[in-house]
């Protein structure tokens, strides 16, 4: 500002009137920042800073709007211009003093930021404990719903390996007590929770619980007992006809098809892991390894033994899915066909690795199976997963040979069925067992079983001449006593059939429920269907369609054509 311009200013006398409405918009902001600092939580001390400031500011203002007539000389154009001078020196002044306290807020931000980030992370932390609890929660429910008591058993001195044979007391059924060692605890409760949830399946070995022994210091999962061991133990000691090997194929993969139902992978297809019952049927076991579809798959450390049935892709590390397993069970296919390892002439892991790498995989047959049979390994077990089989076009492909008659058979047969055969009773001896005081009852109702299984069944004219009803009376009286002392799966079948119709029994729908139920939970598709249908209609039980839907699909998933069939009119998708 120039001399000229100061010296006329000095003539001028600003109003202090148009200070006013400045005045006013001051005093309206103090009044709002005390209303704040009075309801401020946080920042306490910055907030009484800036009020000190402003309050002072506004009792000067104060000051000057009181002495405005008695100071009018006062507010010339010099001092006003000497009063801006001030007023921006000590804006200036001020602005460094904010300045400051901003920077000091910014780093109160950054540590409210940083504490907010360390709260968070400790409630994902509280949240990830409450889900591990409710796992652990679970895996103790699993384990202690599963607890038998080991004095309900008896040893016997057969074993194989870590399996013991015990035999159950209730019933004399023989059991597998299958000794957990650490490596095995780790995935124990999956297997507990996955032979839990399959035991509908006749195809997968039977699960009955968890036992400690009398010092509490060795734990043992408890199974069906497999009479002859695993397949590979089986086939070395037992020559299998044509026939005999496509039934245990087609029981292997009615079984994978009846996991993929409940979208479970085994991880660990191979012949060690599959079970021959009494009858030389096949049962899938060892669900250590198994995940479901949507699980993280682990690596799985492979040996000589896995990797002869490990896709190439798995062995490349890709992810494991359903078509690895496909391929596990091509390869198992051409063992059951070929009765020896895949690759056994190679003892290396190396080498057998190099030799499932080619493309396409070399794979010689010596066996007398039908040119279909060779096909379906080849399509299994090809190099590109895309182009192998799903399980139920491969179940579909066995059904089909298993109806196809046979043109090579062994002439010798199964001797392992003629041994049997050798212990069943005539239908006469049968007979005259169960009406003895003190007969061999179990040994009569095996006998009834096995005739039944083949078709033939005792007639009515082997008993004394009645009426129809008595006739019904009297089957009704038998199937109800082989249900109950024999635990016959097919009598348990049939006494509910004659209690849901009222023959030769009164009808009893709630009775009729829990038998079906009971030959149900042992593998019968029709007891199945049966049960799925009085869910679904609400007959004998409480309506429940889930349930029922659940039941009539693992009927359909066991072959049976009704319900199939039902499954496609009702829109059930299989």
């Amino acid at each position: 500002m120039n001399e000229d311009t100061l010296e006329l200013a000095q003539d001028v006398i600003i109003p202090l009137a148009i200070f006013i409405p400045l005045f006013r918009e001051i005093t309206d902001i103090t009044n709002d920042i005390i209303e704040l600092y009075k309801t401020a939580h946080t920042n306490k001390r910055i907030c009484g800073v800036l009020l000190d400031r402003v309050q002072a500011t506004e009792v000067a203002v104060r000051n000057l709007t009181l002495r405005e007539k008695e100071k009018s000389e006062f507010f010339t154009g010099p001092n006003n211009v000497i009063i801006r001078k001030l007023v921006s020196e000590s804006i200036n002044f001020n602005q460094k003093k904010v300045d400051g306290d901003i920077n000091y807020i910014k780093e109160d931000v950054v540590s409210v930021k940083k504490d907010v980030a360390e709260i968070k992370n400790q409630f994902i932390l509280m949240v990830k404990c409450f889900e591990e609890f409710a796992i652990i929660k679970e895996r103790a429910k699993n384990i202690a719903d599963a607890s038998l008591n080991i004095l309900d058993f008896t040893p016997t001195s057969e074993t194989r390996g870590k399996i013991r044979k015990w035999v159950r007391k209730s019933d004399d059924h023989d059991v597998a007590f299958k000794e957990m060692d650490e490596s095995l605890l780790k995935n124990l409760n999956r297997e507990v929770g996955l032979l839990k949830m399959l035991q509908e399946s006749r195809d997968v070995i039977q699960f009955f619980g968890l036992v400690e022994d009398k010092h509490h210091s060795t734990l043992y999962l408890v199974t069906e007992w497999a009479q002859h061991g695993n397949l590979r133990e089986y086939y070395k000691k037992q020559k299998l006809d044509q026939s005999s090997k496509i039934q245990i194929a087609l029981d292997i993969v009615r079984g994978l098809n009846f996991l993929e139902a409940y979208q479970i992978l085994h991880h660990d297809v191979r012949s060690a892991n599959i079970m021959i019952g009494t009858y030389g049927n096949a049962k899938i076991a060892n669900f250590g390894m198994s995940r479901g579809f949507i699980d993280t798959s682990r690596n799985i450390k492979s040996t000589s033994n896995t990797i002869r049935y490990m896709a190439p892709e798995k062995i490349r590390g890709m992810t494991y899915d359903s078509r690895c397993e496909v391929f596990s069970f091509g390869m198992l296919l051409w063992e059951i066909a070929e009765m020896k390892l895949p690759f056994s002439e190679y003892k290396h892991e190396f080498d057998i690795r190099n030799k499932i790498l080619e493309d396409p995989i070399q794979l010689s047959f010596k066996s007398d199976m039908p040119i279909k049979w060779k096909k379906l390994i080849l399509k299994a077990t090809s190099s590109d997963p895309d182009k192998r089989p799903q399980f139920k076009k491969i179940l579909a492909k066995l059904k089909d040979l298993n109806q196809t008659p046979i043109t090579s058979t062994d002439q010798n047969g199964s001797s392992q069925k003629k041994a049997y055969i050798k212990n069943i009773m005539s239908i006469e001896d049968a007979v005259k067992q169960h009406n003895k005081m003190d007969g061999d009852k179990a040994k009569a109702w095996e006998s009834f079983e096995f005739y039944s299984q083949l078709g033939i069944f005792i007639h009515f004219n082997r008993l004394p001449p009645c009426s129809k009803e008595q006739r019904l009376n009297q089957a009704a009286k038998l199937f109800k006593e082989a249900a109950d002392d024999g635990d016959i799966t097919i009598s348990q079948y049939y006494y509910a059939v004659c209690l849901y119709h009222g023959l030769g029994v009164e009808k009893d729908l709630q009775s009729a429920y829990g038998y079906f139920c009971k030959a149900a939970h042992k593998g019968d598709a029709n007891s199945m269907f049966n049960v799925g249908n009085m869910y679904y209609e609400g007959v004998g039980v409480e309506k429940n369609v889930e349930e029922g839907i659940h039941w009539i699909k693992m009927a359909a998933y066991n072959d049976l054509a009704s319900a199939v069939k039902l499954c496609e009119e009702k829109g059930i998708p299989l």
